[in-house]
């Protein structure tokens, strides 16, 4: 799907994120939740990407491991069923089903990084990668098969509970309303991604592509409107506190990003307002 500035997002229930943290607790393996270009929106908690998949991906780089991802998942959507599948890297396997509606790739469903009985580490001279490969837990091909089954039972049950939709303009305009409770706290991009149920780089790559923004843009803009609301309501109230209240730590600092991100000093604005 291609996505501009009023163009259709994937929205996730909270109901998502626990069916795949449960998941991830109970089979000790990863679990990941892809929209339909292979970016992972949501992790399960407690079996995060293995040591070993880390390895790889400080070697050969993370676009290699989401090149074969987005290639697996074509192929499920292809299919019509999931895909298992060992990545030539790492020597581990993954199994992904895919989420469709109407003929439509809405995302996939991942869970892997395992060893299958009698797999060989495709690295054996690098005894570091070696041991992580072997402490990876070992399942069977049965076994794999029928949580292959499991998995598409849970993707199917996602899609008759409505849990996955789209909606416009979903992502930024909870980034805003996160913003707007906030905006006066030590507050980060990762706050705002936990609260809108995605990945810190899935929130800041849709805010850059669709929006044409970042987060820290929006936050500055609404600090920047306190300020600027305040002054406007009463000129003799204190600069100082009123920067401070906004979330600005420091007053010097404020004075510099106001300038560059308004074209004009805090001073020529408030002369414009009470000449």
């Amino acid at each position: 799907m291609k996505y501009d500035g009023t163009s259709l997002e994937l929205i996730l229930h909270d109901e998502i994120q626990k069916l795949l943290d449960n998941f991830a607790i109970l089979l000790n393996t990863h679990i990941a939740f892809f929209n339909a270009e292979g970016e992972v929106l949501l992790r399960g908690r407690g079996e995060g990407v293995s040591p070993c998949c880390q390895m790889i991906q400080q070697r050969f780089g993370v676009s290699s491991c989401k090149k074969l991802d987005r290639q697996m998942l074509r192929l499920a959507q292809e299919h019509n069923c999931g895909q298992t599948y060992r990545c030539p890297l790492s020597g581990l396997w993954e199994v992904l089903v895919p989420i469709q509606s109407g003929g439509e790739l809405l995302g996939g469903i991942m869970f892997g990084q395992l060893r299958k009985k009698g797999d060989l580490c495709p690295s054996p001279e690098d005894r570091h990668f070696l041991r992580l490969f072997k402490e990876r837990p070992v399942f069977s091909e049965e076994r794999i098969q029928k949580l292959s089954g499991l998995l598409q039972l849970l993707a199917d049950y996602i899609l008759s509970r409505e849990l996955i939709r789209f909606g416009r303009n979903h992502l930024i305009d909870e980034t805003r309303k996160f913003i707007n409770k906030h905006y006066r706290e030590n507050i980060y991009v990762s706050d705002a991604a936990h609260h809108v149920r995605r990945s810190v780089s899935s929130l800041s790559h849709t805010l850059k592509n669709t929006y044409k923004t970042t987060f820290k843009e929006l936050l500055l803009e609404r600090r920047f409107q306190h300020v600027e609301n305040a002054w406007r309501t009463n000129p003799h109230i204190s600069l100082k506190q009123v920067i401070q209240d906004a979330g600005f730590n420091d007053s010097n600092y404020f004075s510099r990003i106001y300038r560059k991100h308004r074209g004009q000093t805090f001073s020529d604005f408030a002369n414009a307002m009470f000449p």
